[in-house]
């Protein structure tokens, strides 16, 4: 419900009219701090009214075994409420202690919650403290995880995915205290482990994937199989009837010319998904370029070497985080807008670290585009930037700019890349006599992917490449731009 508040909060209305009816409490108590949680992070007052709700039927109940639920969700409000409530915050959290008896995993949240507050208040022997209890408490439920503990798998395995996250955030906020303390070494320490956690969390979602698309598969080709040797029956059937009499004859030969179709339907569609399948995977290994991975890697090394840990650290985020979403975007049809803006913000950053002072980058988003919903083929964009770098920028002698701009237009989503380098014109003239580079050949195949959209979706998709003039008439830049359609979550 945190991310639909209006959709939550009605039928938690309706379940806390209910529970009023039949007189139940608990039930009153479940349904009063619900809504709190839809309205905290947005209205305070109005979740901290639900929260004291639930709080009075707690102490007519002189049960305090789950109050201390009641204030941790409340301290929680108070700190996403800012600064100024931040007392209120620590207040709160010191009532839940003696309270809160509902389970070890909500003490993890609670001293983890703690000890944020303390690191953003800058007390940060406090934060320590109440981290390494934290820690302490997940370590001991991971430790005694027990298929006996739940009443199915799947629930012990998303037990175990809270408490991975736990140790992620865990690790994550020592991370962030080391740096604050300037304790460089310990700060790479807990930020590996708070990268291995994640990483850990990542490959649990994959697993749960391939697990469905491998069950989706299976159960698809059993039914193809069924209906294979279901035709093949029909067709000897017919051929029985063709011995007969001339009539089942010309039936079964009508019959056979239907099947033919629909085979060479279905194999020209095949093609068409097996050409997209290559292009994608040209694309993967256009993207996944070794010499772009080795200066990365290369620059990586120079930040270690000139013990630099927090540029090293944040450049190796970045990279990983790129090469991340590459391999995911490359399976998808269709990306959300918002990972293929991650994308390529992630490439910007890394060039701008790597060409330091070289240029500047602007990434624009229409405010119409939901970027969380609206879905578009991914990796169409990188191609153009890359090109804009190395052929546009770093062929100029001052330092340039390029913005990259998303907007919408109708049922289509408008990308543009714009540079202040050299510009088509005498790019070109430079590359006259050289073997094609790696950003035309990319180019190349981002232009037939483009050309397939168009063939499957049967959607205009405008394309142009075109130099930059200023007053003068002389070049000042290069332009790319074109739309796609979108798809919708």
């Amino acid at each position: 419900f945190y991310g639909d508040t209006a959709s939550a909060i009605k039928p938690f209305r309706r379940g806390l009219s209910l529970a009023k009816t039949i007189q139940d409490k608990w039930k009153q108590v479940v349904s009063y701090e619900a809504i709190g949680l839809c309205y905290s992070g947005r209205n305070l007052d109005t979740a901290l009214y639900y929260f004291n709700e639930a709080n009075k039927i707690y102490n007519t109940l002189n049960d305090h075994r789950y109050q201390g639920y009641n204030f941790l969700i409340t301290a929680e409000a108070y700190v996403a409420a800012g600064p100024e409530y931040y007392d209120d915050a620590e207040n709160c959290f010191f009532k839940c202690f003696p309270r809160l008896a509902a389970g070890r995993q909500n003490k993890v949240r609670l001293y983890l919650g703690a000890a944020e507050l303390y690191f953003i208040t800058g007390r940060y022997d406090r934060s320590k403290e109440f981290l390494d209890i934290s820690l302490e408490e997940c370590q001991i439920l991971l430790d005694r995880q027990d298929h006996k503990m739940f009443a199915s798998l799947n629930q012990k395995l998303e037990v175990e995915s809270d408490l991975k996250l736990y140790m992620e955030k865990i690790y994550r906020l020592y991370y962030r205290l080391d740096t604050a303390l300037h304790d460089k070494d310990l700060a790479f320490t807990h930020f590996m482990l708070a990268t291995q956690w994640n990483d850990s969390i990542y490959n649990d979602q994959n697993r749960k994937k391939t697990a469905m698309m491998q069950g989706t598969y299976e159960t698809e080709s059993t039914q193809n199989i069924m209906g294979m040797l279901q035709k093949e029956n029909e067709v000897k059937d017919l051929k029985i009837q063709q011995s007969r009499t001339f009539l089942f004859g010309l039936g079964g030969f009508v019959i056979v010319i239907i099947v033919m179709a629909w085979l060479f339907i279905r194999q020209n569609k095949a093609r068409a998904e097996h050409k997209s399948v290559v292009l994608e995977q040209k694309l993967l290994r256009l993207q996944m370029n070794p010499h772009f991975i080795f200066n990365s890697l290369a620059d990586l090394q120079s930040y270690i070497w000139s013990k630099d840990p927090v540029t090293a650290n944040d450049y190796l985020a970045s990279f990983s985080k790129l090469l991340r979403l590459i391999l995911e975007n490359s399976r998808q049809e269709f990306v959300p807008v918002e990972k293929e803006i991650a994308a390529i913000t992630h490439y910007l950053k890394l060039q701008s670290l790597r060409y330091k002072d070289k240029f500047e980058y602007l990434i624009d988003i229409d405010d119409d585009i939901d970027e969380e919903h609206m879905m578009i083929p991914p990796m169409l964009a990188q191609p153009y930037i890359e090109n804009s770098i190395e052929h546009g920028i770093l062929a100029k002698e001052t330092p340039g700019h390029i913005e990259v701009k998303f907007s919408l237009e109708r049922d289509l989503i408008h990308i543009e890349v714009t540079d202040d380098g050299i510009g088509f014109k005498r790019s070109s003239e430079l590359k006259q006599g050289k073997s094609p580079e790696h950003e035309s050949l990319a180019m190349k195949i981002t232009q037939e992917r483009l050309l397939m959209i168009y063939k499957k979706y049967r959607k205009k998709i405008r394309f142009s490449v075109s130099d930059i003039l200023d007053e003068k008439n002389n070049i000042a830049g290069a332009r790319v731009s074109f739309a796609v359609p979108y798809s919708r979550l």
